[in-house]
């Protein structure tokens, strides 16, 4: 019994590992505005079921390394110019989908790895 629970934790925690491992590397979205497209890189590393990152536009970059990843879902914050965001995304098909929320807005864009 004791072999048959140490080998479901191993086949969990290598399938969480697997899974969070997806998130690692650079991807890209396209936001469309009133201004025109805008395109936004985030650069994922995933350490254990912690994620860190730097987040890239036209006006700069953002850090953040304070996020948490379960399985194929992970949560960060950023703050840029004294705004918080809060995101929280999922590894969906190839792609991150990746939900947002800040002060005065909310919405989700779809993220693509960039090869």
């Amino acid at each position: 019994m004791k072999k048959i629970i140490a080998s479901l934790f191993v086949v969990a925690f290598s399938t969480t590992m697997v899974l969070a491992s997806n998130f690692d590397g650079k991807w890209k979205t396209k936001i469309d505005t009133q201004n025109g497209p805008f395109e936004i890189y985030v650069v994922y590393k995933v350490t254990g079921n912690k994620i860190s990152g730097t987040l890239s536009f036209d006006q700069g970059s953002i850090k953040f390394s304070d996020g948490t990843v379960s399985g194929d879902e992970f949560e960060y914050t950023y703050t840029y110019e004294g705004n918080t965001t809060k995101n929280k995304g999922k590894y969906v098909d190839g792609k991150i989908i990746v939900k947002w929320e800040s002060r005065d807005n909310q919405g989700e864009v779809t993220l693509t790895k960039v090869e």
